[in-house]
């Protein structure tokens, strides 16, 4: 295989790549890493047809193999940086441009630019410190949110980065010089592997971007569009898992069950624009006061859920006094007008005598028909003996 059937061959891996992370950023204009990665896809295609162009003219210096190799490297940061990107929503300021300078100004020496060891020698550490800053990432996420979507991309860069090292260490033990121009193993190897890498980021990326956008779907279809909160389809699943995890660990979890004093004679008076901004007012004061791992859920017009993941009876009291005060205590303001609106409350606490997460859920309902009969803006909770109490 020849040095310009490598250049082609690489080119069109490079140019998939490009075209694929392309197509999907049209489709995805707010997914940012993905212009990072089509970004990379464009910086090799360039940097092959660049040493494409530079071997038929015999044009040697600076322009090649130095603007070629400063785009191959500026690439592998573009992945880099889409990877931070997509994890963390955030990527490293200038990182393709910072790489892509130290390449640069690198082959400004005529040494290094003559010497085809040398470039590999000082570069490789670089593109294995890049593909390894991305494994870090991918394999913390993968492992943390058990993304299958991410195990591909991360087992096609870690392949990448061993034969790396491999052909580095090999290199490095070896007496003979490389030459640009040669067609030993070593380099067919090396052009190989980088072909084959190229062609793979073009399937796994988009295999994440696939994967990312049918979590998102299936977070949509479980959410609520006005409150932001899971709705009920959501949570039937949720509860089980709960269950589950209570009886493996022996830990109680509890559910509150609220919803709105005379929403209807609010939407009569207010409006139902009004009865909207009330609902999202007091869903957001709710949130500040659960915690992170604890579920929320619309479950009704005006009734609404929480699961309460790892409590115990006095922090479910707590919780829930500390929601109805939430509400109590401050108006909904509408057109600078406010609003006194004030919710009733049922909560029940899991025992080991349930049937199921269902006879969790009645108890807390009960609670909750306990509440409005004494008189609404109350919580009243479901004893595990079945008996409830009230208190305001």
């Amino acid at each position: 295989m020849d040095l310009q059937t490598i250049i082609i061959c690489t080119a069109i891996a490079s140019m998939t790549l490009c075209f694929t992370m392309g197509m999907a950023w049209q489709s995805h204009k707010a997914s940012n890493y993905i212009f990072h990665w089509m970004c990379a896809g464009a910086c090799f295609l360039v940097s092959n047809l660049t040493a494409f162009v530079c071997i038929k003219l015999d044009v040697q210096g600076v322009l090649h193999p130095g603007i070629a190799n400063v785009l191959y490297m500026a690439g592998h940061a573009f992945i880099t940086s889409g990877i931070a990107l997509y994890i963390y929503g955030k990527a490293p300021p200038y990182l393709a441009t910072g790489v892509a300078l130290f390449t640069l100004l690198l082959h400004l020496s005529p040494d290094f630019r003559g010497s085809v060891d040398a470039r590999f020698i000082i570069l490789t550490p670089v593109v294995v410190m890049l593909s390894g800053a991305s494994i870090t990432m991918l394999w913390h996420t993968a492992m943390r949110k058990k993304g299958r979507f991410l195990w591909p991309l991360l087992i096609t860069i870690t392949i990448f980065a061993l034969q790396m090292l491999i052909r580095t260490v090999a290199l490095l033990t070896s007496h003979d010089a490389l030459a640009f121009t040669g067609n030993d193993i070593f380099q067919i190897a090396g052009s190989l592997a980088v072909i084959t890498f190229i062609s793979m980021l073009a399937v796994t990326l988009n295999y994440v971007i696939n994967g990312e956008h049918q979590q998102m779907l299936k977070k949509l279809s479980n959410t609520d569009f006005l409150t932001g909160w899971l709705n009920r389809k959501a949570l039937e699943p949720c509860a089980l898992s709960c269950r589950e995890t209570a009886q493996r660990t022996g830990h109680t979890f509890g559910i509150i069950i609220f919803d709105v004093d005379h929403f209807k004679a609010i939407n009569d008076k207010w409006g139902h624009h009004a009865g909207d901004v009330a609902l999202q007012q007091i869903t957001s004061r709710a949130k500040d006061i659960v915690r992170d791992e604890d579920n929320c859920f619309r479950i009704g017009g005006e009734e609404f859920l929480i699961i309460l993941t790892r409590c115990n009876a006095e922090q479910l009291q707590r919780v829930s006094e500390r929601l109805r005060q939430s509400v109590a205590s401050r108006p909904v303001m509408m057109n600078d007008k406010p609003m006194n609106i004030t919710i009733s409350i049922g909560s029940a606490l899991s025992h080991h005598d349930d049937s199921g997460w269902q006879a969790l859920f009645d108890r807390a309902d009960k609670a909750l028909y306990q509440s409005k009969a004494e008189g609404r803006n109350t919580v009243s909770i479901s004893e595990p003996e079945h008996t409830a109490e009230a208190w305001q």
